[in-house]
C-alpha cells in the first residue's frame, strides 16, 4: 500500500534515442519505471532521489530502445536493497521474430519472478485495462491494448501493441503511449469512444520520440491524435539517430497549429534542430560543429514534472529552456 500526499513526480530521462520514464509517488520513496535502453542512467536517477521501493517495471513494447536495459536495473535494483514489487509487459509472441532480445527478456523476467519474488503480470490480467496503481490523490491505469485482438492486431508491428498508461493527479491527466501508431491509436480512441471514456491529457508524451505517422483505412494520422488528446504540454523523448530525424519537423508543424500547446520540450535535439549534420556534445552542455560521434545531444535534457494541488510545475523553466534553444541552428520547437 503507497500512502501518499504532496508532490508527484514524473522524470522523463535524457537517455538519448529512447524512452525512460520515472514516476515518483508523493510520499518521495517509491517509484514505477517505465521502459529504459539504460540502466546506469535510471538507476543513478532512482538512488539520487532516494527510492527504496519500486511498484511496477513496466516494458512498454518490444523495442530494444525502450526495453534493453530493464532487466538489468532490476537486478541491480534487487541487489541494492531496492524492492521491485511488480514487472509488467506484453507477451507479443510475433515481435519476437523481429526483436529477439525481447524474447531473452521475457526469460529473464521469468528468472527473477523465482529468484526475488517479483510478480510477472502479462498479458490481459489486472495490469491490462485497468488501475494498476492508485490512492486518493493518484491514479495510474493502463487503457490498451484491450484483449490479444490488439496485439495480434499490429503483428510484427510492435509500436501498436504498446502499453499506453494515463496518470492522474489532483485534476491533471499525463497521457503515456509508448511508440503507439496509428492503427493502436485507432483501436484505441475507438473502443474508449464506445465505453463513454476520453483520451483528453494536459500532457501528452509524444508517442514514438516525435516521428511523424500519416492515417490511412482504420488508422489515425498523429495530427488527430494531437487533437483528440488536446494537450498543452507536450514531451519528446529523443536523441541524436543516425537514421531518424527525431523530433520530427510535421509533427512539430501540427503542434504549433494546434491552439491549446504552450510549452513542447524534447529531452535531446537531432539532425533536424542542427540542419541535418552530425552533432556532439561536452559534459558542460551542448556544443555544435566540431564533433562527429553522432551522440545525443541534450536540449532540455532529463524533463521533470511536478504537479501539486498549485498546479504543474516542469523542470527546465521556459527561462532555461529557452537559452538552450537560443544556441540551435534550427529549432523547430514551440
Amino acid at each position: 500500500m503507497i500512502i501518499m500526499s504532496g508532490i508527484l513526480q514524473v522524470a522523463f530521462l535524457e537517455v538519448g534515442h529512447g524512452d525512460s520514464i520515472v514516476i515518483i509517488y508523493p510520499d518521495g520513496s517509491t517509484a514505477t519505471v517505465i521502459d529504459t535502453p539504460n540502466s546506469k542512467l535510471t538507476f543513478d536517477f532512482l538512488e539520487k532521489h532516494g527510492i527504496v521501493h519500486v511498484d511496477w517495471a513496466i516494458v512498454s513494447h518490444g523495442d530494444g530502445d525502450h526495453y534493453r536495459g530493464i532487466a538489468s536495473l532490476v537486478a541491480n535494483l534487487q541487489n541494492s536493497g531496492v524492492a521491485v514489487s511488480k514487472l509488467g509487459y506484453i507477451r507479443g509472441d510475433k515481435s519476437i521474430r523481429r526483436e529477439s532480445g525481447y524474447k531473452k527478456l521475457r526469460r529473464q523476467f521469468a528468472e527473477f519472478e523465482t529468484k526475488y519474488g517479483i510478480k510477472c503480470i502479462s498479458p490481459y490480467s489486472q495490469f491490462l485495462t485497468g488501475t494498476i496503481a492508485s490512492s486518493d490523490d493518484v491514479n495510474l491505469s493502463c487503457v490498451f491494448p484491450h484483449s490479444p485482438a490488439d496485439v495480434d492486431m499490429a503483428g510484427d508491428e510492435s509500436n501498436n501493441w504498446s502499453i499506453v498508461l494515463i496518470l492522474e493527479h489532483e485534476n491533471y491527466r499525463i497521457l503515456l503511449p509508448g511508440d503507439l501508431q496509428g492503427k493502436g491509436w485507432y483501436r484505441l480512441q475507438s473502443k474508449l469512444a464506445k465505453m463513454g471514456k476520453s483520451l483528453q491529457a494536459d500532457i501528452l508524451k509524444l508517442p514514438h520520440h516525435d516521428r511523424w505517422f500519416a492515417g490511412g483505412p482504420e488508422s489515425l494520422a498523429l495530427d488527430n491524435v494531437i487533437d483528440i488528446v488536446d494537450a498543452s504540454i507536450g514531451i519528446v523523448s529523443a536523441g541524436y539517430h543516425d537514421r531518424i530525424s527525431c523530433p520530427s519537423p510535421e509533427t512539430i508543424q501540427a503542434l504549433k497549429k494546434s491552439k491549446r500547446f504552450s510549452r513542447v520540450l524534447c529531452t535531446g535535439s537531432g539532425k533536424t534542430c542542427h540542419d541535418g549534420k552530425r552533432i556532439g556534445h561536452t559534459p558542460s552542455g551542448i556544443t555544435l560543429g566540431k564533433s562527429a560521434d553522432g551522440i545525443s545531444v541534450p536540449c532540455a535534457g532529463t524533463i521533470i514534472v511536478k504537479i501539486s494541488r498549485e498546479g504543474i510545475n516542469i523542470c527546465p523553466s521556459q527561462k532555461d529552456h529557452a537559452d538552450v534553444i537560443s544556441k540551435l541552428k534550427s529549432p523547430i520547437c514551440i
